[in-house]
C-alpha cells in the first residue's frame, strides 16, 4: 500500500477537492482505496457522504496502541453507481469531525506513548487490504498532520499562483527536511492548481521548478465547477464527470500510478 498525504498550509487551494478526487479516480481505475479525513472540519467526510458530527472516526485510530481499533473497524464503505460505461466506484473512508481537536491535544500532551507513529502503525496493519491510502490533512502541522506525514510515502501540496503560496512551498520544503528524521522515505510534490492561461501563471509555474521541489506535470485549471460541486455532497467526478477539472486530476492520477510503478522514485 502506498500512502499519499494531501496538505497545503494556505487555505483556498482546493486541498480537499484534490484528496477526494484523487481517491475517487484511483478507485474508479480499480485500485483498493482508503480515504482518511484528517481535518477536524470533516469536509472530505461530507463530500463522501460519511460525515457524522457525533460519530467515531480518525480520532480512534490516533489513540494509544492498546486502545486503538483496527482501521476496518472505523472505516465506512462509500459507493457510487457507474457512469459512461465505467464500473461502479467503491472505496473506504475513515471520517473526521471536531473530535480530532481533542485527539490532537491528547497526543501532544501524552508523555508516555509514542506520539508520531500511531497512524502509521494502524495503516501498516491494514496494508494488505488496500493499494492506496489518501489522507486529506488540515492546514496546521499539528500532531494529527505529523502522524499523516510520518505514515505517508508521498506528500502532495496543491499550490495556487501567488507569492504567498510560493513562500509556503519553501516552508514545506524546510518541514520536509525535519520530517525526514521520522520518515526518510517521504517525498514532496507540488501540484499547481487554479491555473489560468496568463503569461504570469506560466512564469509562476516555471519559478516553482527552480525551488528544488518536484512540480507535477499535471496542472489543475481554475473552474467555477470547483466552487459549486461541494454543495451537492458528492465527489467532483460524480457531480461533473466530463468537466475539464476532472481531466486535469486524471492526469495527476496517472503521474501517481507511474510513480508507484517505478518504485516511488
Amino acid at each position: 500500500m502506498k500512502t499519499i498525504a494531501v496538505m497545503a498550509q494556505k487555505g483556498g487551494t482546493g486541498k480537499t477537492t484534490t484528496a477526494t478526487t484523487i481517491a475517487y479516480l484511483l478507485a474508479q481505475d480499480g485500485a483498493r482505496v482508503l480515504l482518511i479525513d484528517a481535518d477536524q472540519q470533516g469536509n472530505a467526510s461530507q463530500i463522501m457522504g460519511a460525515y457524522d458530527p457525533m460519530g467515531e472516526g480518525l480520532e480512534r485510530l490516533l489513540e494509544p496502541p492498546e486502545n486503538a481499533p483496527p482501521v476496518d473497524e472505523i472505516a465506512q464503505t462509500a459507493s457510487w453507481e457507474g457512469q459512461k460505461k465505467r464500473p461502479a466506484v467503491q472505496l473506504r473512508i475513515v471520517p473526521a469531525n471536531a473530535a480530532l481537536m481533542d485527539a490532537n491535544i491528547d497526543m501532544a500532551t501524552d508523555a508516555v506513548h509514542d506520539q508520531a507513529h500511531r497512524l502509521k502503525n494502524r495503516l501498516d496493519a491494514a496494508a494488505g487490504s488496500y493499494d492506496y491510502a489518501v489522507i486529506d490533512c488540515g492546514l496546521l502541522l499539528d500532531m494529527t498532520a505529523i502522524n499523516a506525514l510520518v505514515a505517508a510515502d508521498l506528500w502532495i501540496a496543491p499550490i495556487k499562483p501567488g507569492g504567498f503560496e510560493v513562500d509556503g512551498l519553501r516552508r514545506m520544503q524546510e518541514q520536509l527536511e525535519e520530517l525526514h528524521q521520522l520518515n526518510d522515505k517521504l517525498v514532496l510534490w507540488a501540484l499547481p492548481v487554479m491555473m489560468g492561461r496568463s503569461k504570469a501563471h506560466t512564469q509562476i509555474q516555471q519559478h516553482l521548478c527552480t525551488l528544488g521541489a518536484h512540480v507535477m506535470a499535471a496542472t489543475v485549471r481554475r473552474s467555477i465547477v470547483a466552487e459549486k460541486y461541494t454543495a451537492a455532497g458528492v465527489p467532483l467526478p460524480v457531480y461533473s464527470p466530463r468537466c475539464g477539472l476532472v481531466e486535469d486530476y486524471r492526469q495527476a492520477v496517472e503521474e501517481i500510478k507511474a510513480w508507484n510503478e517505478r518504485g516511488n522514485q
